[in-house]
């Protein structure tokens, strides 16, 4: 496998002239070649490599520029990942005329670091301010700026964005299936703790994320950037983490959910994710249909600027599995017990829905699970539906069921990510009834009493009637309706 660590050995950044040949530029023909990054360099495409210091990190740097670049793009890799993964994404953006500034995290690829792993999240925000500060000042960094970040890269992004509030730094973001917290979270938070003292690192377990079939065999057998651990300590700082994130405020006019509250400006790109499915849409292939890549989404004033859909909703991913090859019982007892803890754990990049509330009770729960499948069965819906994405509208909810909206809405939502091989689902908002692709479906739900209460020697029943409408976005025609009826047991909700 090849050997990118010369590299390591260049200065700071700067320009790279095939005719004025330097040390170092031979490795980094290879590494250009080994990641398919060559093709890109052009007459009318500059390319500035080397490092760039950030608190106590050097970090691996690309500058890619087309001429005369209608602003900057800051481009921020996920866990596991590093810059040169990502491709695809990097020419959507030249050819949109972006210049693209890439790097890998402390930890990751090139940069500086103990693999994978950070003592505090609050390093990633710290490289991302210093790295702007430095490409500002030496003029590589024309205004105005847009972030695209995947997974981790796209909570470091949000992370920001709410910190700073509405002072002009950002003109867009594009989030792909960013971090919040992981699924399972409140069950398995408590293990973490339990083994966390106990050992450093678990194996890391490469999963099946990307339909590329090439690419995922790439990762496992060609990348030698790859890191092949988890580190326990990257899930303690991002355990320390979520709750200062959840508790940011949100922006003024923006939704209060920190997946989707940023981009004062231009506004905010989620792509509709699932955790542990293929999650990574900008690396390995093109977008996939229906989901344009960002310098084709939403207005253009200022240019690149994203459309905001909504607050994003995820389905959990596969849980992990201990490694097969394993060492005597003696000297694996404390590393498997440890595996075993953190296997329901999601730490391959990205996460998954938050934890089933406590309010959410029973009853409303299988109201839900009976409407998702009603959905999955509609003549409307192609199947599988995988590749499909629910716009869910607002319920309207009688409140003589003494059920509110969000709770209702909460309830169809996880249903319907519960779903194997399920659509993705996103809440609806007025901004998505101009056009949508054909993958995209308004799921309109209106949950009314049907009849008086019904008291029992032991409970009081509410009847119900739930009529579930499909719609095309922007579209007034009734594509599918099914009304579903029944009663709620009241001492249950």
């Amino acid at each position: 496998m090849s050997d990118f660590t010369p590299l390591q050995a260049l200065g700071p950044v700067r320009l790279v002239t095939p005719a004025e040949p330097e040390p170092g530029d031979d490795h980094l023909e290879r590494y250009l070649g080994h990641y398919g990054l060559a093709p890109l360099l052009a007459e009318h495409v500059g390319l500035y490599v080397g490092y760039v210091d950030a608190r106590d990190f050097r970090l691996w740097t690309q500058v890619w520029s087309p001429d005369d670049p209608v602003g900057t793009a800051f481009v921020v890799h996920g866990y596991f990942d590093h810059l040169g993964l990502y491709r695809h994404l990097l020419e959507r953006l030249l050819e949109r005329r972006w210049r693209v500034v890439l790097w890998d995290l402390p930890g990751h690829g090139l940069s500086s670091g103990p693999r994978a792993s950070i003592d505090d999240f609050d390093d990633y925000g710290g490289c991302l301010h210093a790295l702007q500060q430095h490409l500002e000042a030496e003029g590589l960094a024309p205004r105005p700026w847009i972030g695209v970040g995947q997974s981790t890269g796209a909570a470091i992004l949000a992370t920001d964005a709410l910190t700073r509030g509405d002072d002009g730094h950002w003109a867009g973001l594009a989030l792909l299936a960013p971090l919040v917290r992981p699924w399972g979270w409140n069950q398995s938070s408590w293990l973490h703790l339990l083994a966390g003292p106990f050992v450093r690192s678990i194996p890391r377990r490469f999963r099946a994320n990307s339909t590329d079939t090439d690419f995922a065999a790439f990762l496992r057998e060609g990348d030698p950037l790859q890191a092949d651990r988890v580190a326990i300590g990257w899930v303690s700082a991002m355990r320390r983490w979520m709750p200062r994130l959840l508790a940011l405020p949100p922006h003024a006019g923006e939704d209060p959910d920190p997946a989707g509250g940023a981009g004062p400006h231009g506004g905010l790109g989620v792509e509709p994710r699932r955790a542990g499915a293929q999650v990574s849409q900008c690396r390995d292939s093109p977008p996939p249909r229906g989901a344009p890549p960002p310098g084709q989404r939403g207005r253009a004033d200022p240019p690149g600027a994203l459309r905001h859909p909504g607050p994003l909703h995820r389905r959990p991913g596969a849980r992990r599995r201990p490694p097969r090859d394993r060492p005597p019982m003696t000297a694996r007892r404390r590393p498997l017990i440890a595996s075993l803890l953190l296997a329901p754990l999601l730490l391959a990049g990205c996460a998954a829905a938050p934890d089933r509330p406590e309010t959410l009770r029973q009853a409303l729960l299988n109201l839900g699970e009976r409407a998702a499948g009603r959905v999955m069965e509609a003549s409307a819906l192609p199947k599988p539906p995988a590749d499909q994405v629910l716009l869910l509208a607002t319920p309207e909810v009688n409140g003589e069921l003494s059920i509110g909206q969000e709770r209702f809405r909460e309830s169809l939502t996880r249903a319907l990510l519960a779903v194997s091989d399920g659509p993705q689902v996103l809440d609806w908002s007025d901004s998505m009834g101009e056009g949508g692709g054909e993958n995209q479906w308004r799921l309109e739900s209106r949950l009314m009493a049907d009849g008086p209460r019904l008291r029992l020697s032991d409970r009081e029943l509410l009847p119900y009637r739930l009529t579930l409408v499909l719609r095309r976005p922007g579209g007034d025609s009734v594509m599918w309706e099914e009304s579903l009826q029944g009663a709620l047991d009241a001492t249950a909700l």
